[in-house]
């Protein structure tokens, strides 16, 4: 039987979560599923552009840079997906109710391609006249916002980037008191993961893949769990214009020196 490769980030639900599609797509596609995971969305840009990939789950600004370096068509998102913001979090106490107090003080960032961590909230900030390079006296960049959000309520940093869906969860759950911070700005809102499919694999079986998304309904018994897995309540399809802010964000931050191309991995990479 065919094989779809999809990649992953290597987070524990990512991998976890996609690996209840392969029944279904045995079913809907005739075709089985390898997960290749790797460690950054940067590797994945990568090997979606040596076609190592048949379909990719990424970040905005991810799939934004893999336009530039590969043939990735824009296949769907989470009816979620198209609404992220990203908050700046201070600790409770902290002097400051907005933008103009934050001069001096220590940035909490994530991962250079992080989307609502790094490349949204800049973009913004800038957009509103806020330059974060003399607001903030300096900026430290985190693997993920929960550990930057750590090094806020640890005296580590002053404020860090955090998506308003995770600051959410995590209250909800009990896991940040919500008297212990603070949300200082909240950006506009913007599209973020996506999956995108290798252009090679053809119209009618791309087609077919959105097809067999989008027919996901809470309402099909077999779907339930397949949407649980993946965290959604349904797809919508998803269209390389919904991306255009993100892209704008992307090309600024590579003009400005902030973001870069990155590497090719060596051919034996695996």
């Amino acid at each position: 039987m065919p094989v779809l490769r999809l990649g992953l980030l290597g987070n524990a639900a990512q991998p976890e979560g996609a690996l209840v599609l392969g029944p279904y797509f045995r079913q809907r596609l005739g075709r089985d599923i390898q997960v290749i995971v790797r460690s950054d969305y940067e590797e994945l840009v990568e090997l979606a552009r040596r076609g190592e990939v048949d379909l990719v789950r990424l970040g905005g600004a991810a799939f934004a840079l893999a336009q530039i370096r590969a043939d990735l068509r824009p296949l769907v998102m989470r009816d979620v997906d198209s609404g992220f913001r990203t908050a700046l979090v201070a600790a409770g106490g902290v002097d400051a109710s907005g933008l103009g107090d934050l001069r001096g003080m220590r940035l909490a960032l994530t991962r250079p391609l992080s989307t609502s961590g790094h490349v949204m909230p800049l973009y913004f900030l800038r957009r509103e006249g806020v330059d974060p390079d003399t607001l903030f006296a300096n900026t430290t960049f985190f693997g993920g916002q929960r550990e930057a959000l750590d090094a806020v309520l640890e005296g580590r940093a002053d404020v860090a980037a955090v998506h308003t869906f995770n600051l959410a969860e995590w209250i909800g759950a009990g896991q940040v008191d919500s008297v212990a911070i603070r949300v200082l700005w909240t950006s506009p809102p913007y599209p973020n993961v996506i999956w995108g499919a290798r252009g090679g694999l053809g119209e009618d079986l791309l087609l077919r893949i959105r097809t067999a998304f989008l027919s996901l309904a809470t309402t099909d018994p077999m779907a339930s769990p397949i949407l649980e897995a993946l965290d959604a309540r349904s797809f919508v399809p998803a269209d390389i214009h919904d991306f255009d802010t993100v892209a704008e964000a992307v090309r600024l931050l590579i003009s400005r020196g902030e973001l870069s191309l990155p590497a090719e991995l060596p051919d034996d990479e695996g």
